[in-house]
């Protein structure tokens, strides 16, 4: 029920929505980003159907070659009942090709597959049938609330979502990030940050957590800067961009 407008500085899209893998990689998430994953599965799907493009209800298959990798892999298949399906290696090899020593594998049945480099542009094409304004080759100037300034005029928007990519988190690093890097570890005070670190948040301490994967940020009201930090945006954003509108809504209510 909303009028949309989309600020594009390329004349199409250029960076990472069109670089990725095309890999849905859905099962392998956790948490927020598993939720956000189940949902962007779902908006993929009916998108590739309502706007032509191509899409694969392929599944991923991983391929274990060694005896601890195959036991990782039973856990894994015990915690998510049912989206794991365990499988042996002369049916890993039946389904690809493999040099080496293949000891079993799994396959992950919800991943999908997609050509990036077709299915971004048919999405903006569809858009642009239902009413979506495409403002390309135009840079964005400055945010204010219920404003742009772009280098073609003024918009008014009531909610305004800022996702310039690599351009917001060129170098973005946490606490875990002092944990990380050996150029942090002479520093006197840095075993009282990991005792912190470690007694409020010893399981991501344990992963080795160095970048949360999500970015959302509310510079003003009614606008949000929005990234996907990690290498999980094609697999997560169509997810993650429904609970920024939703967010925004809410806060004008």
């Amino acid at each position: 029920g909303l009028s949309v407008a989309v600020v594009e500085r390329d004349g199409h899209a250029t960076g990472a929505s069109v670089r990725n893998f095309g890999h849905g990689c859905i099962t392998a998430q956790d948490g927020i980003a598993f939720d956000y994953a189940i949902a962007a599965r779902d908006a993929w799907v009916t998108l590739a159907r309502d706007a032509g493009f191509w899409l694969r209800e392929s599944g991923t298959l991983v391929a274990a070659r060694a005896e601890d990798e195959l036991a990782v892999l039973t856990e894994f298949a015990e915690r998510r009942s049912g989206q794991v399906t365990l499988l042996t290696s002369s049916a890993v090899l039946n389904r690809v090709r493999l040099s080496g020593d293949v000891v079993g594998g799994a396959l992950l049945p919800m991943d999908i597959r997609v050509n990036p480099r077709e299915a971004v542009h048919a999405i903006a094409a569809a858009l642009a049938r239902r009413g979506v304004t495409f403002h390309w080759s135009t840079t964005a100037h400055t945010v204010t609330p219920g404003e742009v300034v772009t280098s073609r005029g003024r918009i008014a928007a009531g909610g305004i979502v800022v996702t310039v990519g690599h351009d917001v988190d060129q170098a973005v690093l946490t606490g875990f990030s002092m944990l990380r890097y050996d150029g942090f570890a002479a520093c006197p005070s840095l075993p009282a940050l990991r005792r912190r670190l470690t007694r409020e948040h010893p399981e991501d301490v344990e992963a080795g957590l160095n970048l949360n994967p999500f970015l959302i940020e509310r510079p003003a009201d009614g606008v949000r800067v929005v990234a996907v930090t990690s290498g999980i945006g094609m697999t997560t954003a169509l997810g993650l961009a429904p609970a920024v509108l939703d967010d925004i809504d809410h806060e004008a209510a």
